[in-house]
Formats: structure tokens, C-alpha cells, sequence
């Protein structure tokens, strides 16, 4: 992906007023969920709640993208690190060698 591309992804997913959607959760976070309101965790449940998800009124003016379970630990692991670029650049401590660092 060429840097421009990335840069406008990237301002796409973190637009003011919207977010990720997470919408592969686990079957154990779901069986808590639906516990939660007394409905049973069935297949037919999960996959309603999550059409639900996608096709509530007017959802893509809240949302940005959408996230998988698996993709987790990538994307928190890429968002530390930036943090870290971006806290020794607010303190004039960038280098190369620190964007090197990427696990």
C-alpha cells in the first residue's frame, strides 16, 4: 500500500464522530451478551444480532470500519507503537531508528 493510500485510510478510520465496529466477537462474549437480556445463545440469535449490526438505520454515519477478533492483538500492537513514534516526536526524541523498532 503506497504512504498516501495508507494516510487516507488511516483518516478514514479515525473520522470525528465515528468508530470500529468489532463484530466477530467470540461465542463466549456472546453468550454474555445475550445472558445478560435472558435470550439463548443460538446460532440464530448471534447471526440476528449481527445483521442487526450492519443494517440498523443509518449506521455507516456512525461507523468507519469493522474489525475481526483475530486482528486484535495486530492493530493494538500497530497503535502502540505509533503512540510511542508519536510521544518521542511531541518531545523532539524521533528517529528513524525508533519507527524501526515495529515488533
Amino acid at each position: 500500500m503506497e504512504h498516501h493510500d495508507m494516510q487516507q485510510t488511516l483518516a478514514a478510520l479515525v473520522a470525528p464522530g465515528k468508530g470500529l465496529l468489532a463484530a466477530d466477537e467470540s461465542f463466549p462474549t456472546m453468550e454474555k451478551r445475550f445472558a445478560e437480556i435472558e435470550l439463548p445463545s443460538t446460532e440464530e440469535h448471534r447471526r440476528a444480532y449481527r445483521e442487526l449490526l450492519f443494517t440498523a438505520p443509518g449506521i455507516e454515519q456512525y461507523l468507519s470500519g469493522q474489525g475481526k477478533t483475530e486482528n486484535v492483538p495486530d492493530a493494538q500492537q500497530a497503535m502502540l507503537h505509533r503512540a510511542r513514534c508519536n510521544g518521542a516526536a511531541c518531545f523532539g526524541q524521533y528517529t528513524d531508528e525508533i519507527e524501526r523498532q515495529y515488533p
